[in-house]
């Protein structure tokens, strides 16, 4: 893992969940000092890469195995010798201070406006306001989104993109920069 603009790596957590097993475990990692982290004893197959960096500061601005990209955070492995996963930190995540309509305790998802055809569990944000319908969701890299309140989230629908799709037409839009943080009404749904 390296970090740009002094970003934190020591603690970070790596994994790399399976997408085709479901019962084989996960490899987890977590950086050192220097930024390595390793996984050791991950069998061939497909993986979501997963990061949790430790401040709410930070978001993956990149993510690159074996020097190629990695598409949405979906990685193959083969029977290959060890290739290196690197994993790009940046300082400057953006924040979103919302408050659902009308105002009450209920659900929240923030989807990407740009989705990819395969949508990882990662690229959501899914919460529970407090008793006043207010929330906040951090480290968010700069992008486009939509936030969408719910009075109970179907989990299914968070998997489906043509479903996704339909939420985005229920809640508020959102375009966020580095270091931002935007505050925005949103109305609750009842699906």
């Amino acid at each position: 893992m390296e970090g740009s603009t002094g970003a934190k790596l020591k603690g970070t957590k790596l994994a790399l969940m399976p997408t085709d097993r479901i019962m084989d475990p996960s490899c987890i990692g977590e950086a050192q000092e220097n930024g390595e982290a390793v996984l050791e004893r991950c069998s061939p197959g497909r993986y979501t890469v997963a990061v949790a960096p430790v401040a709410p500061t930070q978001y993956v601005k990149q993510i690159l195995y074996a020097g190629a990209h990695v598409n949405h955070g979906l990685l193959l492995t083969g029977t290959e010798s060890a290739a290196e996963l690197r994993v790009v930190l940046r300082e400057g995540a953006a924040r979103i201070r919302g408050r659902l309509s009308p105002a009450k305790s209920a659900w929240y998802v923030v989807v990407p406006r740009e989705l990819p055809a395969q949508l990882l569990p990662f690229q959501l944000r899914l919460g529970h306001s407090d008793s006043t319908g207010t929330f906040l969701v951090e480290g968010l890299p700069p992008g486009r989104f939509t936030v969408v309140g719910l009075t109970a989230p179907d989990v299914s629908v968070l998997h489906n993109p043509d479903a996704l799709l339909a939420l985005l037409t229920l809640g508020t839009e959102v375009r966020l920069s580095e270091n931002e943080e935007a505050a925005i009404t949103t109305p609750v749904s009842v699906r």
